[in-house]
């Protein structure tokens, strides 16, 4: 598919990706803290909440210094 879509859009620069995964990467942290914040820090409720697991989001926790 991603031949396909690279064929026809041709293929994006590398400046381009790294721009939409920082973005990318703003949205998921504003996500987590939302999430945490409305549940008071319950880390469980919160991973339900964004429909990950307890390890995913502890993952990401971890990534962005939360």
């Amino acid at each position: 598919v991603v031949h396909h879509l690279n064929k026809i859009y041709g293929r994006p620069d590398k400046q381009a990706l790294k721009e939409g995964l920082r973005r990318l990467s703003k949205v998921e942290l504003q996500l987590i803290i939302e999430a945490l914040t409305s549940t008071k820090g319950d880390v469980k409720q919160a991973a339900k909440d964004l429909f990950v697991t307890e390890r995913m989001l502890d993952i990401r926790v971890k990534k962005y210094n939360i």
